[in-house]
C-alpha cells in the first residue's frame, strides 16, 4: 500500500516538475531572447504554455494580452506571466470561513485518520493568527498515537497556543479549551477531533456532546458515505467538467431530502469554471 502511494506523489511530483521546467526551461528562456512579440513567437508560446498544462483557454488569454501592446517586452515575460498567475490565484475565490466579531468561534475539524485534520488545523491557525486574531487549539483527538505531540509542533509553528490532556476525555479537553477562550478573550477555537467513522459507535457517542452547528465533516468518499445522513448542511463546490472516477460524491440535487439554500457567480480557475452550492436539508 505505502508502495502505491510513493509511486502516486512521485507521479504528481514529475508532473509538477516538468510544468515548472516547461515554463521557465522552455517559454521564459525562449520568448525572453525575442527582441519583439511577432506572431511566430505568440503562437510559439502558447503551445508552450499548452504543454505546460495550464490550460488552452488560459494560455489564449495570456498570450492574447501581449498582442498589439508595447508595455512588456519580451525580455520581461518572466515577471509578466508571474504577476498574471499571481492574480489568477488572488481572483479564484473566497477561502473565507464564518467568522463572528466579538465572540468565541468555534471549529470541530471531523474526518478519518490521514486525511489531513491537524494539518489544516496547522494551516487555518497561521491563517487567523496573520490576521491578528487570538487562536487556541484543543488537542481533542486523544486516541491517536502522538497527534497532540504533532498538534503541539503546528500550534508552535502557528504561534497559537493549545489544550492538551494525553488520554484524556475529548469532551473535557473541548469543555477546558471553551473556558479558557472566555477567560482570556480567545477569538478562536480549533478543535482537533479523532479519525473514525460512523460504524464505530465511540464517534457517534463523541458528537452528541457538541452542538450540530459546530461540527464540519471533510473527508473523501467514505467519510462523506458514513456521515452524510447526519448532516443538515452541504458546502458543495461545483465544476463545470466530468470526470471519470471510481467514487463520487451524491448528486443532491436529485435528492428530495435536500434544497438548494445559496449559490455563489460562477467563477473561473485557468481554464475550469466553478461555483459554490450550499444544501440543506429539507425538514
Amino acid at each position: 500500500m505505502f508502495g502505491f502511494f510513493k509511486d502516486k506523489f512521485n507521479n504528481l511530483k514529475e508532473t509538477v516538475s516538468n510544468t515548472a521546467q516547461v515554463l521557465v526551461g522552455n517559454v521564459v528562456n525562449s520568448v525572453s531572447q525575442e527582441e519583439e512579440f511577432s506572431e511566430f513567437v505568440l503562437d510559439d508560446m502558447e503551445d508552450m504554455l499548452i504543454s505546460a498544462d495550464l490550460g488552452v483557454n488560459y494560455a489564449t488569454e495570456l498570450v492574447d494580452n501581449l498582442r498589439g501592446q508595447t508595455k512588456v517586452k519580451p525580455s520581461e515575460v518572466k515577471n509578466y506571466l508571474k504577476e498574471e498567475f499571481l492574480k489568477t490565484l488572488k481572483n479564484a475565490g473566497s477561502n473565507d470561513i464564518n467568522y463572528v466579531e466579538n465572540s468565541v468561534n468555534i471549529y470541530f475539524i471531523c474526518g478519518v485518520n490521514g486525511v489531513g485534520k491537524t494539518t489544516l488545523i496547522g494551516k487555518l491557525a497561521y491563517k487567523f493568527k496573520n490576521q491578528g486574531k487570538k487562536v487556541l487549539i484543543a488537542a481533542g483527538d486523544t486516541f491517536r498515537a502522538a497527534a497532540e505531540e504533532q498538534l503541539d509542533i503546528w500550534s508552535k509553528r502557528a504561534g497559537a497556543e493549545i489544550v492538551r490532556r494525553d488520554k484524556a476525555d475529548p469532551a473535557s479537553v473541548v469543555f477546558e479549551a471553551i473556558e479558557k477562550a472566555q477567560k482570556e478573550q480567545f477569538d478562536i477555537i480549533l478543535v482537533d477531533t479523532a479519525g473514525r467513522l460512523q460504524n464505530k459507535f465511540n464517534l457517534m457517542e463523541e458528537l452528541k456532546k457538541y452542538p450540530a452547528e459546530d461540527v464540519y465533516c471533510i473527508g473523501g468518499d467514505t467519510i462523506y458515505k458514513q456521515l452524510l445522513p447526519y448532516c443538515d448542511a452541504a458546502q458543495v463546490t461545483k465544476i463545470d467538467f466530468a470526470y471519470i472516477a471510481d467514487s463520487y460524491f451524491p448528486n443532491l440535487d436529485e435528492d428530495p431530502q435536500w434544497h438548494v439554500a445559496a449559490e455563489s457567480e460562477e467563477q473561473t480557475y485557468f481554464d475550469l469554471e466553478y461555483k459554490f452550492v450550499r444544501y440543506e436539508r429539507n425538514k
